[in-house]
């Protein structure tokens, strides 16, 4: 039975904390990537977390397994099997362990090692392919080990500490001060004295007994946070429905409607450049609205195209960092928006308060210009949450959802998850207006270009519209005496036959 991976951030830190080797380095790019896009973790703790990365990139290996075999396994006071720190090695920590099996076995997860079930990096890879809500419960009740370990590490001045940080964080839990002061008030072990370490290690054996309920309760407790199904609350489930339609489905569906809707519409009804014009009234206004729209608007569409669907390798390969992206977004995108905004806001003043060209206005033309400045307002307020992740943690989240859209990857809207409601609103807007483009005067972009690149050869210079007349003028005799008749003159005499 093959498991499906839920959780990318729980499945980096599950290879991050385990043995150093080759292949982990050559990952390490990929894993800082997703640990550095998650939004769950504060942008403090995602700062902290790149030295770490950085070392297990680029640091000798052989250097970094013999930091971590003094950190994590000749001292008990920092050993990454849970259950230790809970009860030593008392045989309750049997009992929990085969409970522990039990419920990987139920699930259908076979870790391949050698270690032991309550070793963190398997049960953290066996929670990034469980439900979010089972894997953050069963987090929780480990946060106080979180916290301790975290605290060990700092005063080591060790790059691992933010690891724990980090699990704290994605645990949304507040750690029991109560249980972390009884853990630190364990001393710290000297991993320099070997005599030491082989006393504290040959305490008592690991006895795996029959009773899964015997031994620590805050063990008894995670386990059966771990067993229990976990019915979502009726909020949640809407939540994750609600995300997955605006992220997964209503993309495909305004594409599609855009798509076709543009051809369609051009077939049967194509819009000039000049059709509902009103241009002839307050034409100063006009000029100075419109240049400034459409200059904003642009520059904002295709800077948008360019940062979503660029490759992060490319970007990469060009030497810009995500926080220099993520910076010249924000420059290129709120100088548009202040240009589009005020632009917009003309245009729709005009429309409004002049009688004539209100008259002349359909209902279609203010809806969809007020949209179109709605959106430029959530994209403006969303600058300020951009802010707050100048290190382009978010920014790579929709660059990877775009992307996985037009790749048709369908885990496309778990890329978005744990995003702020500012940017799911200012998705959703946009796409919305995807849907309106066909049935509104935006449709002159499609007519506008396809027009000169459709006739080029045969016409060229000329746009060509087709009537809308459903039957052909009737016929009308040529000639001057037609002409003078239509003009109201006499006819000119001509030669006699």
């Amino acid at each position: 039975m093959s498991l499906v991976l839920k959780d990318r951030t729980l499945k980096a830190i599950s290879l991050i904390l385990s043995y150093p080797s080759a292949e982990l380095q050559d990952a390490m790019p990929e894993i800082g990537g997703v640990l550095a896009a998650d939004t769950r973790l504060t942008a403090a703790t995602r700062r902290a977390l790149r030295p770490l990365v950085t070392a297990l990139a680029s640091d000798d290996v052989y250097e970094l397994q013999e930091q971590f075999v003094m950190l994590f396994d000749r001292s008990r006071t920092l050993s990454l099997n849970l259950f230790e720190h809970v009860h030593g090695e008392s045989r309750d920590r049997g009992g929990a362990m085969v409970s522990l099996v039990e419920t990987y076995r139920e699930a259908g997860f076979d870790p391949v090692t050698s270690e032991l079930p309550d070793h963190l990096p398997v049960l953290l890879e066996f929670l990034a392919t469980q439900p979010g809500a089972e894997a953050v419960s069963t987090l929780a009740d480990a946060a106080h080990i979180f916290t301790a370990l975290t605290e060990r590490l700092t005063r080591r001045d060790s790059a691992y500490a933010a690891i724990f940080e980090a699990l704290g964080q994605l645990s949304r839990a507040k750690p029991d001060i109560e249980a972390v002061t009884q853990l630190l008030g364990v001393p710290d072990d000297d991993p320099s004295d070997l005599e030491a370490l082989d006393a504290v290690w040959d305490e008592a054996q690991v006895t795996f007994g029959p009773d899964p309920n015997a031994g620590c309760p805050q063990v008894r407790d995670m386990l059966a946070n771990m067993d229990t199904p976990k019915t979502p609350k009726r909020g949640r489930i809407k939540e994750a429905q609600m995300q997955t339609f605006i992220f997964g489905i209503y993309p495909y569906i305004a594409l599609s409607v855009l798509v076709i809707g543009s051809i369609a519409r051009y077939e049967r009804d194509p819009f000039t450049w000049k059709s509902s014009s009103s241009q002839l009234l307050r034409r100063k206004q006009l000029i100075l609205g419109s240049v400034l729209f459409h200059i904003g608007v642009l520059t904002i569409f295709f800077g948008h195209i360019v940062g979503l669907l660029t490759p992060l390798a490319l970007v990469e390969m060009a030497g810009i960092s995500l926080a220099t992206k993520q910076i010249l977004a924000i420059i290129v995108g709120g100088a548009g928006a202040a240009a589009a905004l005020t632009g917009g806001f003309i245009l729709l003043h005009r429309r409004l308060y002049d009688p004539r060209i209100r008259a002349t206005s359909s209902t279609m033309d203010i809806v969809i210009l007020s949209l179109l400045l709605f959106q430029l307002i959530l994209g403006t307020l969303s600058i300020f949450v951009s802010l707050q992740h100048l290190d382009g943690g978010e920014m790579v989240k929709f660059i990877k959802w775009a992307q996985a859209i037009f790749m048709f990857d369908s885990r496309a809207a778990s890329y978005t998850e744990g995003t702020s409601w500012i940017f799911t609103v200012h998705i959703f807007t946009g796409l919305t207006i995807f849907v309106l483009f066909p049935f509104s005067r935006l449709v002159h972009l499609v007519s506008g270009f396809a027009a000169p690149v459709r006739f080029l050869l045969t016409r060229p210079g000329y746009q060509i519209v087709r009537s809308r007349r459903q039957s052909p003028l009737p016929h009308r005799g040529g000639g001057l005496a037609s002409k003078a008749k239509a003009s109201g003159n006499r006819p000119v005499a001509g030669p006699a036959e």
